[in-house]
């Protein structure tokens, strides 16, 4: 069975049946209507059938593959993202997305283009996919730019082209993909290089924590404190046993990983 793809904050998934009416009135806004009018709902029965035929596509594998957007703290469909084939071009696919009028400016898009990006490439053995976008619809441009798409061409003529100004083509390829996720790598490591330095730098005071923690100076220093001895406005995490314990069992774990200390 195919792991749909998620991130954060969000769940990509199969339409259900319950979804006809999010899936009609996030179609329905004036935004979504204003660029993708030939792909709205005239009712939430019609959204209906379409999340029927979505269905059947999605649990046969094929395109259009279209999928809906959870948000994981509501369990809200939020939006809806997919591809389809591009004529001629077996290993190459045009990817939409739609964001409902409620739930925009937060970075929605992004994230579930970054996702569907990488599922795609992962799962279906595209080489290139490209993303169209409206004359004008600078919100879509800015979502596919960051996720690393370049422009390539205009393109005029198209049927979905609603206002005879041409449209904007971008286009990833498969190998780019892997090498913004080769880059991540590459500065997760030297960040763990980095913290490592540090942690080793550290640990002559470490021993002088757990020296002050197990020994009478750190229970002085907690009865002082409970009976109003010590300083106000001063820290005092060193005085709370969860605190002393969390980090020196951080450590641990970092010098020995895997290992569970006797």
């Amino acid at each position: 069975m195919t792991k749909m793809p998620e991130t954060e904050r969000l769940i990509l998934r199969c339409f259900r049946s319950e979804d006809a009416r999010a899936l009609y009135e996030n179609h329905m806004d004036p935004e979504v209507r204003k660029w993708f009018s030939n792909e709205c709902y005239a009712d939430p029965e019609e959204a209906k059938d379409a999340i029927r035929f979505y269905r059947e596509c999605v649990n046969g594998k094929r395109l259009p593959y279209v999928l809906g957007v959870e948000l994981k703290e509501t369990g809200e469909l939020i939006g809806d993202t997919g591809i389809s084939a591009v004529e001629g071009k077996k290993d190459e696919t045009e990817i939409g997305y739609c964001i409902g009028e409620k739930y925009r400016n937060r970075g929605y898009a992004t994230e579930l283009l970054k996702a569907m990006t990488g599922f795609v490439f992962s799962e279906f053995g595209t080489k290139v996919i490209y993303g169209r976008v409206v004359h004008g619809n600078e919100a879509s441009v800015k979502v596919l730019e960051k996720n690393g798409y370049r422009f390539v061409k205009e393109e005029f003529g198209a049927e979905d082209d609603l206002y005879g100004k041409g449209m904007l083509v971008f286009r990833k390829e498969r190998f780019s993909a892997y090498e913004e996720i080769l880059d991540r790598a590459e500065q997760a490591a030297r960040r763990y290089e980095e913290a490592r330095r540090d942690c080793e730098k550290l640990e002559e005071d470490l021993k002088k924590l757990e020296r002050y923690y197990t020994g009478p100076e750190w229970k002085e220093d907690f009865e002082a404190d409970e009976a109003g001895l010590l300083p106000a406005g001063l820290k005092r995490g060193v005085l709370s046993e969860d605190g002393i314990d969390n980090i020196l069992e951080w450590f641990r774990e970092f010098r020995n990983p895997g290992r569970e200390e006797p």
